[in-house]
C-alpha cells in the first residue's frame, strides 16, 4: 500500500511539473519596445509579416537631429550619409553598409533564413566637416514560415488585360496582393500567395481570392470577380499543449510503473 501511495505521489508530481512547463510555454513573448532615437532611420512601407526565405525591401530614411559631445545639428546639414544594417538572425542583407553624398534615403533588402524573433538594427552615420555623428534604431522582427495558397487564374474575357490585381482575403480582410501583367484572352496563370495565420484566433475562417480589373496603388481594392472561396480550421494551441502534457504524463507514469513492477518481480524471486 505504501508503494502505491509513493507511486501516486510521483505521478502527480510529474503531472504538476509538466502542467507548469506547459503554462510557461503558452505565454507569448513580449515585444521589446522600440528604442527612441534622435537619429531616425524610418522604415517606409514596412511589411506586416516577415516570411522565412522571402526577400523584403526596406526604404530607410535618415533624418532628425544628431548629437555628439554636446553639439547638435540637423541631418539636412550633413556632408554625407552612411547606413549600416545588422541583425542577430541568420539573414542575408544587401547592402550591409552604404554611403552617399547626395541622398539620405537608402534601399535595403533582407532575407531571413530561419523561423525566429530577433533584432534588426539600423545604424546611421552623418559626416560634417570631417566629424562623424551616429546613433542607431532597433526594431524587433519576427520571421515565420508562411501559409501558402496556390491557384490557377484565368482571364475570363476575350480581351487582353495589361494589368490586373489579385487580393487574398481572410474573413473579409485583405491579407496579400499579387499583380499579374499581360494576361491574354482566356489565358491561365499559376499564382501562389504567402500569408500569415499568427494573428487569427482558433476556429473556422473563410478564405477568398478576388480579382480587381481597374486597380491603382492608392485606391482601395475592388472586388470585381471572385475566383476562389474556401474555409480552413485553426486548432486551439492551448488544447494542443494540454494533450501533449497528458501524453507526457502517461508515458512517464507508464515508465515508472514498469520499473516498480520489475522491482516487485525481483523481490518475489528472493528465497528470504
Amino acid at each position: 500500500m505504501m508503494v502505491s501511495k509513493k507511486l501516486l505521489v510521483l505521478i502527480l508530481g510529474v503531472f504538476m511539473i509538466t502542467s507548469a512547463l506547459t503554462m510557461v510555454a503558452t505565454v507569448p513573448t513580449a515585444q521589446a519596445a522600440t528604442q527612441e532615437s534622435r537619429i531616425d532611420p524610418t522604415v517606409v512601407d514596412a511589411p506586416d509579416e516577415l516570411f522565412v526565405n522571402e526577400t523584403v525591401n526596406y526604404q530607410v530614411e535618415i533624418r532628425g537631429a544628431f548629437e555628439h559631445d554636446g553639439e547638435i545639428f540637423d541631418s539636412e546639414e550633413a556632408d554625407n550619409w552612411t547606413l549600416r544594417t545588422e541583425t542577430d538572425l541568420d539573414a542575408t542583407i544587401e547592402p550591409t553598409e552604404e554611403e552617399s553624398t547626395v541622398t539620405n534615403v537608402f534601399n535595403v533588402t533582407i532575407t531571413v533564413h530561419e523561423e525566429a524573433e530577433g533584432d534588426l538594427v539600423f545604424t546611421a552615420y552623418l559626416g560634417k566637416e570631417e566629424a562623424v555623428y551616429f546613433n542607431e534604431r532597433h526594431f524587433r522582427i519576427d520571421a515565420e514560415t508562411p501559409e501558402r495558397t496556390s491557384l490557377t487564374v484565368t482571364n475570363p474575357t476575350d480581351t487582353h488585360i495589361e494589368e490586373v490585381e489579385l487580393g487574398l482575403f481572410i474573413d473579409g480582410e485583405l491579407k496579400a496582393r499579387k499583380t499579374l501583367e499581360d494576361l491574354g484572352p482566356n489565358e491561365d496563370r499559376q499564382v501562389t500567395f504567402a500569408w500569415s495565420k499568427e494573428s487569427l484566433s482558433a476556429g473556422e475562417h473563410g478564405l477568398e481570392v478576388w480579382m480587381d480589373y481597374g486597380f491603382s496603388e492608392e485606391a482601395e481594392f475592388n472586388r470585381d470577380h471572385l475566383i476562389m472561396e474556401t474555409t480552413f480550421e485553426i486548432e486551439d494551441q492551448i488544447s494542443t499543449w494540454i494533450y501533449g502534457g497528458v501524453a507526457i504524463v502517461v508515458i512517464v507514469g507508464g515508465f515508472f510503473i514498469f520499473i516498480w513492477y520489475q522491482k516487485r518481480k525481483r523481490k518475489r524471486r528472493r528465497p528470504w
